[in-house]
């Protein structure tokens, strides 16, 4: 019966949070004490990122299959292999700076003891190795199991 809860509590989780959208999560948003007007600009700011990404993404994906397609010939040509290579690490690169312009955006439309109140309970919340895109969902399914298995 435990298992099922906790499943029932995940599969809940899962689809309460917006793409990772970690103000979305209802204890942060208590945690934080976000207020609806933060709430709407990071969902646009969010939003507008995540549109910059896909487009990035799908550039990145066609350039790789590039430099796949000149690594499976016979014979490589190296300098349209160094073209192609070139516009996979400067997408790459885009779609870095890009996440990283997100989340200070993002960060900008907090207070400082708000940030402070989320790095107590997070200490990686804006780190570079926290991916918004779906970490918390496997952050919070650890804190679920975690109390189900107190009990």
């Amino acid at each position: 019966m435990r298992i099922l809860i906790i499943l029932f509590s995940l599969i809940f989780f899962f689809t309460s949070l917006a793409h990772g959208q970690w103000w979305q999560c209802k204890e942060l948003k208590e945690t934080a004490k976000l207020t609806e007007k933060q709430i709407k600009e990071m969902d646009n700011i969010f939003d507008t990122y995540r549109q910059q990404r896909i487009d990035l993404s799908a550039k990145a994906q066609k350039s790789r299959l590039e430099v796949n397609n000149l690594l499976a010939g016979e014979k490589l040509d190296q300098e349209k292999f160094d073209e192609a290579s070139d516009k996979l690490i400067d997408a790459r690169q885009q779609m870095f700076k890009e996440m990283v312009n997100m989340k200070l955006k993002i960060r900008g439309h907090l207070t400082p003891k708000q940030i402070r109140m989320l790095l107590a309970e997070d200490p990686n919340m804006f780190s570079l190795q926290k991916r918004w895109m779906g970490g918390q969902k496997r952050a919070k399914a650890r804190v679920i199991i975690k109390k189900g298995g107190e009990k």
